[in-house]
């Protein structure tokens, strides 16, 4: 329950915010607007993407398929489909860049991480390996507003699969990230 000079201060900032016009919020456009986090979280999606690809293209079951890494900027040391157990890195990087429309999500965008990995169990039917990744996004929107982030993360997690039969295999990856956030407007 609240007090009434609680009840009075709710009731003040949403007078506050109703009498709110364009003209006095168009000066804080500038320095505030939804548009670069939603850039930004985009790129941070396609930096999660990246590093789920990365381990699950490792993955010898999955070589057995159409899987190009190269596409990706990547290259790969160690694992290959020759020796498919061991221990292997992958180096990416990603420089792109989207023209949006209207001056709405102009950004240029930078991801590289590196990516090790062991698959210390390995069969015909089945594999098991660790990977431990680190990864730096940054971005610049450059649009109504100008702001840049930049992202450091680190990536630990497990990645395997198992052949269910002749034309299906069952891949997974399971992991968890810590990132380190950083926004200059």
């Amino acid at each position: 329950m609240q007090t009434p000079a609680q009840q009075q201060a709710q009731q003040n900032v949403f007078n506050a915010v109703q009498t709110t016009t364009n003209s006095q919020a168009a000066p804080s456009f500038s320095s505030i607007h939804p548009e670069p986090i939603s850039s930004q979280m985009t790129v941070q999606i396609e930096q999660a993407d990246n590093m789920l690809n990365t381990v699950l293209g490792v993955n010898t079951l999955a070589r057995d398929t159409e899987v190009d890494l190269q596409s990706y900027g990547s290259f790969f040391i160690g694992s290959s489909n020759s020796h498919p157990s061991g221990v292997w890195a992958n180096i990416n990087y990603i420089d792109g860049k989207v023209d949006g429309q209207g001056d709405l999500g102009n950004f240029d965008y930078y991801l590289t991480s590196y990516t090790f990995g062991n698959s210390f169990i390995h069969h015909d039917d089945y594999e098991l390996g660790l990977f431990f990744g680190l990864s730096n996004e940054s971005m610049t929107e450059h649009d109504q507003v100008n702001v840049s982030f930049d992202s450091d993360a680190y990536h630990l997690g497990l990645y395997g699969g198992y052949r269910l039969n002749d034309r299906w295999d069952l891949i997974w990856g399971f992991g968890s990230c810590l990132v380190d956030h950083r926004i200059i407007t």
